[in-house]
């Protein structure tokens, strides 16, 4: 009787992490795109864009425009030589215009 509660509690949690893991796996990739810029609005080339966390990044084109897969949540960071970094959170917005300030030591 013992053994049959203690596999049926396991059962159960085997069910549960499945429907989580599931549910993770599941979770929309969006294609998330916009523009770099200095603080006069001219588009910035070569501005890495990374997924916070994760290996996936892109780069800006030399009108600043980057896309890159990521979902709501998600971290993305910017950086560019001579020019402090920045993040920025997804929510529901999924084209950006991102403006990077010129770092002190420039």
């Amino acid at each position: 009787m013992r053994k049959k509660i203690i596999l049926y509690r396991l059962s159960i949690w085997i069910t549960f992490l499945g429907i989580c893991l599931t549910a993770r796996v599941t979770a929309q990739l969006q294609t998330v795109t916009g523009m770099v810029q200095d603080s006069a609005g001219t588009a910035l080339e070569g501005v890495t864009v990374k997924l916070a966390g994760t290996k996936q990044a892109s780069l800006t084109d030399k009108t600043g425009t980057f896309s890159i897969k990521a979902q709501t949540g998600d971290l993305l960071e910017f950086t560019h030589i001579g020019y402090n970094p920045a993040q920025v959170k997804i929510g529901s917005q999924l084209n950006l215009i991102i403006t990077l300030q010129a770092s002190a030591d420039n």
